[in-house]
């Protein structure tokens, strides 16, 4: 495919939609525990096209979601850096096992940019509650947000590598 094929950031475009939407319908418990599959089209974006597509989707739908669900703040940039990072691990972890995508190397690209990006937003979190003077999160709550990262890493890893196969495919020419 091309640098910058139109099918590509079309693709990218729809990512970015599918992000908002699947952010829109994350389900909470409590005020910290959000069980979402926002992180989906960004990792698809990593994946299958590369690191800068990934970053792409995460920054550009990350923001997009936090202007039309808060609105500008002083920690609207730091909510933005989870799901990049989360992208940017993925993208260079898939950059270095390219020969192929079997569900192990999925998994293993899952599980560590999912484990750092749950740690980024704990950290977030705890930072926002600071700036904006609200009680953060306690021990019990950090465990059960890396055991949402557990689940939501299991689901990922089964429907990734088929689902960048369909699209390998329909991507190309």
């Amino acid at each position: 495919m091309t640098q910058f094929s139109t099918r590509r950031l079309t693709m990218n475009a729809a990512l970015i939609a599918i992000y908002i939407v699947l952010e829109y319908f994350s389900v909470y418990i409590g005020n910290y525990i959000k069980l979402s599959f926002y992180a989906f089209p960004m990792l698809v974006a990593a994946m299958l096209f590369g690191t800068a597509d990934g970053l792409f989707v995460a920054g550009i739908g990350e923001f997009l979601y936090q202007m039309l669900h808060y609105g500008f703040s002083a920690t609207t940039l730091l909510w933005i850096v989870p799901p990049m990072v989360h992208a940017l691990i993925a993208g260079v972890m898939t950059q270095k096992m390219r020969d192929s995508l079997s569900m192990g190397k999925v998994g293993l690209t899952v599980i560590v940019s999912g484990i750092v990006s749950t740690i980024l937003t704990t950290f977030v979190v705890q930072l926002d509650a600071k700036i904006y003077h609200y009680e953060g999160l306690s021990g019990i709550l950090i465990l059960f947000r890396f055991v949402n990262c557990a689940i939501m890493c299991v689901i990922y890893t089964l429907v990734l590598p088929q689902t960048i196969l369909l699209l390998k495919r329909a991507t190309t020419k």
